[in-house]
């Protein structure tokens, strides 16, 4: 399942045979995310909700609200094997916010603010975008900013920072030497 978040809707595709199975509306899709029993979490118009689907039909049941405050401008979701959503959210937030299974908001990783004026803090996310756990439980977030490019590696239980890796403004063939 691919959220179209220009057509208002998610794709349904068969990556083995490479078809196009079908086409659910849905208002302002953005992350997406399969729990164990394959219900699909969608943030849809800046919430998380929890929609059944089907393998042999494409259609999206009645969403049920999981997640409908606490978020200001969320953009990717991912289940934790504890089953706590970890959410990265925009707008003044620019954190990734920890809920539990019920939608309750347990903590936020990352000190709140975005963009950054004057003297740099690297608690303080940008734009965060991409999320993975490790196999250590780790937080891996990756950025979707250029001032800097980083990806920052937390501990999601107390919101400690543990690493950041930067990278330079231009990447590939940009004719920059990594000094």
């Amino acid at each position: 399942v691919i959220s179209d978040d220009v057509d208002d809707q998610l794709l349904f595709i068969d990556t083995r045979a490479k078809t196009l199975l079908g086409v659910a509306p849905l208002a302002s899709p953005r992350g997406l995310a399969f729990e164990r029993d394959g219900s699909l979490l969608a943030i849809t118009a800046g919430q998380v909700q929890r929609f059944p689907v089907s393998a042999t039909a494409p259609f999206l049941g009645a969403g049920t609200m999981v997640i409908g405050e606490g978020l200001a401008g969320p953009r990717r979701v991912l289940l934790a094997p504890s089953g706590n959503l970890l959410v990265s959210d925009w707008g003044r937030s620019h954190q990734i916010k920890v809920f539990s299974p019920q939608g309750r908001l347990l903590r936020a990783v990352g000190r709140p603010g975005g963009e950054q004026v004057g003297a740099y803090d690297e608690l303080r996310m940008q734009h965060p975008l991409g999320l993975a756990l490790d196999d250590q439980s780790r937080l891996w977030v990756c950025e979707d900013e250029f001032l800097p490019k980083r990806i920052s590696v937390w501990d999601p239980a107390d919101g400690k920072l543990l690493s950041a890796f930067y990278g330079g403004p231009q990447y590939g063939g940009g004719g920059r030497i990594d000094p």
